[in-house]
């Protein structure tokens, strides 16, 4: 299990919500970026979700609950303070249950929609847009969730950038990647830890990693907390 190192700037967990404190308000963003045509690997991808969606009879509280296995992990991340970001969220934002103000941002947001319900709340905006094109000024979040994303893009190198870019001093990433045998019809690379320290060696620093072996696909699975070093 990851655990963040506590310091005097690091925010802290939030286990309960201030039902007389109004979280902050979600920011505004430019036009969205809806995609013309699909590429080969969009298509996998939103078939995929498709596909699971047609599966599992209660979809939400199956995502739901997903969300909830990676807050097992990043025992810091549910119920954060602060505005968040979640990068590539899918079908459905994990942070949906979570009392977290975020906006989970991708590039497939129109796709899914024709999916499942998805609407804006209070908390969680959806924005049609790429991690490797995050359209807010820097130093604007105060943590970023990226899950299972990094291995779905092209530009894995724009997109670190990007994240920390957008990522206020002090603010942390909370990372997972796939480490997988065989390239999935969505993926475009496949990844180790060498490969993940090299995208973001130069931008972040690493607080902490974990890696275990996933015996239902086979992979295994990278999980590390980041932290954007101070000017």
């Amino acid at each position: 299990m990851i655990k963040q190192k506590k310091s005097a700037k690091s925010a802290q967990p939030v286990n309960s919500v201030d039902n007389e404190t109004k979280p902050p308000k979600l920011s505004t963003a430019p036009k969205q970026e809806i995609p013309k045509e699909l590429d080969s690997k969009q298509i996998a991808e939103v078939g995929f979700w498709k596909g699971l969606y047609a599966q599992i009879p209660d979809y939400r509280t199956f995502r739901h609950e997903d969300g909830r296995a990676k807050m097992k992990i990043f025992t810091d991340l549910p119920n954060r303070e602060g505005q968040g970001l979640d990068v590539g969220c899918g079908l459905i934002s994990i942070f949906e249950r979570f009392s977290n103000t975020v906006v989970a941002i991708d590039p497939l947001v129109a796709e899914y929609r024709k999916i499942a319900d998805m609407p804006d709340t209070e908390r969680v905006k959806y924005l049609c847009a790429s991690g490797e094109n995050i359209p807010f000024e820097d130093n604007h979040f105060d943590y970023v969730c990226c899950v299972n994303v990094i291995d779905h893009t092209p530009h894995p190198k724009k997109m670190a950038e990007e994240i920390a870019r957008v990522l206020k001093p002090g603010g942390l990433l909370f990372f997972e990647v796939n480490f997988d045998d065989n390239l999935a019809p969505p993926h475009y690379f496949l990844w180790d830890q060498d490969i993940v320290a090299e995208h973001f060696k130069d931008i972040l620093t690493l607080k902490s990693k974990h890696t275990e072996r996933n015996n239902v696909d086979f992979q295994y699975l990278f999980h590390a907390i980041y932290e954007k070093p101070n000017a």
